[in-house]
């Protein structure tokens, strides 16, 4: 895409590109500051009513303000190119992270979704806004270590208007979008956020997007009814809590997932201690994440090592019987029993110490008689200003708990307000596995690292003289044809120059489309063509990741 030209930004280099927008680097010329600008593709709003409705919804969310969220700063329109500026953040996004690294180690990406779970929970129990497209591109991480989300709002914005113009534009990132969104449910909450986060934990943990070898459309139908793999299984390094937390949040039916962030956040704290998650673990085929037998078999064993032993005559709160019975072992034939050196009589008289009189003995006990009446008066009136005094103002819903001393030095979650320290709750039920159900036959494209794989397949673009002649359009197809040809060859030869050939080609390719997008006939599917040419791009990448 060519440099946008917006009167008073002067345009820098560019940041990223989506099949939905690109994003800037500018220079802000009345107030001198650097922005990040954010320019929707031509055909996205086609009319002035959208115009002017995406202007003022995004006006909207510029009213949000939290220490964690990217600022918008305004929205508009000019000669027909549709934008908004933000706040820009130097620094980098976790989808830069994994690019580079793989996977995080686990403390990491706890402590990267926590500070995202505590900005979401803000906002969303501040202002009731969801973000709707929870993903690795939209974390920034700045200089200082703090985390930062960008978009919040935006997408939303975006899905109302597309929803009535065209329907191969999907609100969401597919490979993170939760199963309420892939079946076009009107009314997501914060539910919707908590499910594309355990994705993107999903995916900082084992370093695999979920479904990354599915397109669009086919990944979020597996949302709703496929699987994947254990985290454990593709990362054996893994915690038993770090993966059940994922499970939890992953749950496909959001009545059966977490209620809201401050419940989400609590497991977090658990897990980041090491602990498993609080409550009932989600039964077995409940969650999008499958469960291995060993983690169950270990999770059993953990469970089963931390109960508490009781002894014959413990009672629960119910008043029944709950101890083990414990029995004294007989001795074995011809063993010599011990004896008691001193016969045991029916009556036990105890005696005075030597040297106490009975005077001391009784004002002893007149003392000890003393501090008992003391201690019962002073408990009855500390009870009475209790009950008396008023009632402690509201503690706040959301609370930011303190990272551990030795997470990584260079992010820290976003600074919320301080809130003083919470009632205390009572001691929660250590979590159980309930009788766990038939676990789905998992299907061959989930399996472990060879699933993420994508398989060949045979090119699926129409003949482009059928299609349209437009020279630009005969280009980028055959284009396209090559990139789509060397990236079926690498999966059978493993060659890297082949692999490598595959983004400069779908970039000049999409590059064409989009500049013949307005004039083409609908039998040349751009939409479609562009969307083929990023799938690409996206395989190729994750290809090159595996194989490094």
């Amino acid at each position: 895409m060519q440099k946008p030209t917006i009167h008073g930004y002067e345009i820098l280099s560019k940041i990223a590109e989506g099949g939905m927008s690109t994003v800037w680097k500018a220079r802000q010329t009345s107030l001198d500051r650097l922005v990040a600008l954010k320019v929707l593709n031509k055909g996205l709003i086609k009319s002035e009513t959208d115009v002017e409705r995406f202007r003022r919804e995004a006006r909207a969310a510029a009213h949000l303000h939290h220490s964690g969220l990217c600022q918008i700063y305004d929205a508009g329109e000019a000669e027909g190119t549709v934008y908004y500026v933000m706040e820009y953040v130097a620094g980098f996004s976790v989808a830069d992270l994994l690019s580079r690294k793989g996977d995080l180690p686990e403390k990491q990406a706890l402590m990267i979704a926590y500070g995202v779970a505590s900005v979401l929970g803000a906002i969303w129990e501040k202002n009731g806004i969801i973000h709707c497209d929870v993903k690795p591109d939209n974390i920034l991480i700045d200089q200082d270590g703090a985390i930062r989300i960008t978009d919040l709002g935006v997408a939303r914005i975006i899905g109302n208007m597309v929803q009535q113009i065209d329907s191969e534009y999907i609100v969401g990132t597919p490979n993170y979008a939760s199963p309420e969104q892939a079946r076009g449910v009107e009314d997501l909450d914060c539910r919707t956020d908590i499910y594309g986060l355990g994705a993107t934990l999903y995916h900082m943990l084992t370093g695999l997007m979920p479904f990354a070898d599915s397109d669009g459309e086919q990944a979020m139908d597996r949302q709703v009814s496929d699987y994947v793999a254990d985290p454990q299984k593709i990362n054996p390094g893994l915690s038993i809590s770090a993966s059940w937390l994922v499970e939890k949040m992953m749950v496909k039916d959001r009545n059966a997932r977490y209620t809201d962030w401050n419940e989400l956040l609590r497991d977090m704290e658990e897990v980041r201690a090491g602990r498993l998650p609080r409550g009932q673990l989600p039964p077995a085929g409940q969650s999008t994440v499958t469960r291995s037998d060993e983690r169950e078999a270990d999770t059993l064993r953990e469970m089963q090592a931390m109960k508490p032993k009781t002894f014959k005559g413990a009672t629960d709160a119910g008043g029944t019987a709950t101890g083990l019975k414990i029995r004294k072992k007989a001795p074995a034939p011809g063993a010599i029993k011990p004896r008691l050196k001193t016969p045991v009589t029916d009556s036990y008289t105890p005696r005075r110490p030597a040297g106490k009189s009975a005077l001391a003995e009784t004002l002893q006990k007149t003392f000890y008689l003393a501090l008992l009446v003391g201690g019962a008066y002073g408990a009855t009136f500390y009870m009475i200003g209790r009950a008396t005094a008023p009632p402690e103002p509201a503690q706040p819903t959301v609370a930011e708990a303190p990272a551990p001393e030795t997470e990584p030095a260079f992010i820290r979650p976003a600074e919320t307000q301080p809130a003083p320290a919470p009632e205390p709750e009572p001691e929660p039920e250590r979590p159980s596995v309930r009788e766990p159900a038939p676990e789905p036959e998992p299907s061959p494209e989930i399996e472990p690292m060879e699933a993420e794989q994508p398989a060949p397949r045979e090119p699926t673009e129409p003949d482009t003289d059928e299609a349209w002649d437009h020279p630009d359009y005969v280009e980028a197809m055959r284009l396209l044809r090559e990139a789509d040809a060397a990236f079926q060859e690498f999966l059978s030869s493993r060659d890297q120059d082949l692999l490598a050939s595959v983004e400069p080609k779908c970039r000049k390719a999409i590059e064409l489309l989009e500049a013949v997008r307005d004039e083409a006939p609908a039998r040349a599917q751009v939409g479609e063509r562009i969307r083929q040419s990023y799938q690409l791009i996206h395989n190729s990448r994750q290809s090159r990741m595996m194989g490094d």
